[in-house]
């Protein structure tokens, strides 16, 4: 009897390891797609004075938008591998009027 618990508990912890396994290798092969799908070109050729349709034809759809009240910008937010492959964010920022006023690339945890 307390052979099959043991068996049943390793299967049970491989089970479990491969799960979490599976999301994590899928979320680092999105990444890399991503940043290859966006292209270092395109993302060193976002500049101040675009407009979001530019932009938009460059990068395509963010995967998060955030208004900022106080200042008037609109950030649009992309989840990317960066050239390292480390987990970044684009944050490309317009103006009321959808003009890139700026734009800033962080890694993840940083």
């Amino acid at each position: 009897m307390s052979m099959l618990k043991l068996v049943d508990r390793v299967a049970l912890l491989s089970l479990l390891s491969v799960h979490l396994a599976l999301p994590a290798a899928a979320l680092a092969a999105c990444s890399t797609a991503n940043l290859q799908a966006l292209g270092e070109a395109n993302l060193q050729g976002i500049h101040a004075g675009m407009t979001a349709a530019e932009v938009l034809e460059r990068l395509g759809a963010p995967s998060h938008k955030t208004r900022f009240d106080r200042t008037a910008t609109t950030s649009w937010d992309y989840r990317l591998a960066d050239p390292w492959t480390f987990d970044s964010e684009l944050s490309v920022i317009f103006d009321e009027h959808g003009i890139v006023v700026s734009k800033f690339l962080a890694r993840g945890g940083q």
